[in-house]
């Protein structure tokens, strides 16, 4: 009822209110005791304060006080509400205007949520249809209620700047230390290129108040853009005279730039850095965020360059030989990168790194040692390759499994290596077999068919004859085909290539499939789905490829 009356008041329907007050007045007469009528009474009041009467208001809520101890019910509303007449001693004219105040609050917040949802010219609607209710707040009201903020947020996105300013400056004049309001100052003159005020900003005093330095770059990046960001970066260093605090401003924003992909402008201010710095700790800091650069441009040769001479001015950064790591695997030289992740650990033993750096230092260690085991080609046919992958599959699971078993990166290797093993071997029994009886069927090359000859192959001899290889469900698909007894005349022909296995191993053959087929992630080569249910299946996989070994 409430909620009706809400919507009557806000469409101006004032006669229907009057004829809701009748009626329920009219109801409570026919209520006897206090108790029947107390919620018709609070409901009264509530329409008089839409109505914005609040004697009448206060009437009804006095008579719903009646004998108020004696009721089990809580009626909480009735007892907010009592309060706040208590805290203004019942001066109707206070009263309403902290009701103003109230609804301008609400709606200040829905100008705010507004914002939040991106749309920044219905929050600004919003806040010129109250500009007039604004007028009962002054300033450092509005300030503190976030009105101005909000304000200064529509004027900023909807590109007013001059009128953000204009706020802006207010409310630092309220408030001098507001430095997230601050930086937004400097972020529109520099959007209006009033590049004076960098000197502001450079301001030691202005500068330490920034405590979300990197931040306020980043956003002047994005509103200033690649260019005009590059004007205000040699601004900004043009005010420094040491060569260190030229060098840490470079770090800042190059480093930033980095981040964000604009790699060539990295660089160009880098190398300005590099021109100026003086000390050595700064310096290999620099040469290591060139070498970051150009192991992002996959010039991993150049940044092992950068990278070796950073570690020649401060040889005790285990952060720069896990870099140089990085970098010798991208190249690839894994037996380099196992050298200089090996440092990176004995630096962390060193300077007593936590029990954890280490570990995942001694994880690295091993990723690198599982590629220098070597991961063989997939699509093969010759038992040779068949064999290395099961070697290299057991030989895994022996040296890193059973004291990694944790590490999901090793049991990932250790199920891509079996996956690819079963592969292997299919195609080395049953994929060895079928082309050569394709090529008697069909001839030497799929291109020399004709079409007709090319629809009327199935689908996975096709993909054998044009040289791809079958996946594990496919070859799955393709072996109860050549089963069934209702076999496709296309494959009539094929059926002699059928390994002679018992029922019960054709069984376990599928599940080892469908277990691979389970936890492989398709677009992942070789990840696993999920690594807890995985590692309570592991052994019964293991099993079940001895076995297939075995008997095929």
């Amino acid at each position: 009822m409430y909620k009706w009356c809400e919507y009557l008041s806000r469409e101006n329907h004032r006669d229907l209110i009057k004829k809701l007050i009748v009626f329920l007045e009219s109801e409570c007469k026919k209520k006897d005791k206090i108790e029947q009528k107390r919620d018709l009474l609070i409901l009264l009041s509530r329409i008089e304060r839409l109505n914005k009467n609040f004697e009448q208001e206060r009437n009804y809520l006095n008579e719903a006080l009646t004998e108020i101890w004696l009721s089990d019910k809580k009626y909480e509303y009735l007892e907010d509400r009592i309060h706040e007449y208590e805290q203004v001693d019942f001066d109707y004219k206070k009263r309403e205007v902290l009701d103003n105040k109230k609804e301008f609050y609400t709606l200040v917040e829905l100008a705010l949520e507004s914002q939040l949802m991106g749309d920044f010219s219905h929050s600004l609607q919003i806040l010129e249809e109250i500009s007039n209710q604004a007028e009962i707040l002054d300033d450092e009201q509005k300030y503190k209620n976030k009105y101005f903020e909000v304000l200064i947020f529509c004027y900023f996105f909807t590109r007013r700047y001059e009128e953000a300013l204009k706020i802006l400056n207010i409310c630092l004049r309220i408030n001098p230390n507001d430095n997230y309001l601050r930086s937004y100052m400097y972020l529109i003159n520099l959007k209006i290129k009033n590049l004076d005020i960098v000197k502001e900003i450079v301001d030691p005093e202005k500068l330490s108040d920034l405590s979300h330095f990197r931040e306020f770059l980043r956003n002047s990046l994005n509103l200033l853009g690649r260019d005009a960001f590059r004007e205000f970066c040699y601004k900004l260093l043009s005010y420094y005279s040491k060569g260190d605090e030229i060098a840490n401003c470079v770090l800042d924003n190059a480093n930033l730039l980095a981040d964000l992909g604009f790699f060539s402008l990295s660089l160009e201010i880098y190398n300005y850095g590099l021109k100026h710095v003086e000390s050595n700790f700064i310096k290999a800091q620099i040469l290591n965020g060139i070498g970051t650069v150009y192991t992002n441009l996959n010039n991993s040769s150049k940044s092992v360059q950068f990278y070796q001479d950073a570690i020649q001015l401060n040889p005790n950064n285990k952060r720069l030989y896990e870099n140089l790591s990085m970098a010798y695997q991208l190249i690839p030289d894994y037996s380099a990168a196992q050298n200089a992740i090996k440092k990176a650990i004995e630096i962390s033993k060193k300077q007593n790194a936590t029990y954890d750096e280490i570990k995942i230092l001694s994880h690295k260690y091993l990723l690198i040692e599982l590629h220098l085991i070597g991961f063989p080609a997939i699509n093969k046919i010759q038992d040779e390759h068949t064999v290395k992958l099961f070697k290299h599959a057991f030989l895994l699971e022996q040296k890193a499994y059973k004291i990694n078993s944790e590490i999901q990166e090793v049991a990932n290797s250790i199920f891509n290596a079996n996956a690819n093993a079963l592969d292997s071997l299919l195609h080395n029994r049953l994929g060895a077999l079928l082309l050569a009886k394709i090529y008697v069927i069909y001839g030497p090359s799929f291109d020399q068919c004709s079409s007709s000859v090319k629809n009327n192959m199935d689908l996975a001899t096709k993909y054998l004859f044009q040289g791809h290889h079958l996946t594990l469900p496919q070859w799955k698909m393709l072996i109860n085909k050549l089963k069934s007894e209702n076999i496709s005349t296309k494959l009539i022909n094929f059926k002699d290539c059928l390994p002679s296995l018992k029922e019960e191993e054709y069984l376990i053959l599928f599940e080892t499939i469908d277990l691979l087929n389970k936890y492989r992630i398709p677009s992942v080569h070789g990840q696993i789905t999920n690594f807890e249910s995985y590692v309570k299946i592991k052994h019964k996989l293991m099993s079940n490829l001895n076995k297939i070994i075995d008997f095929l």
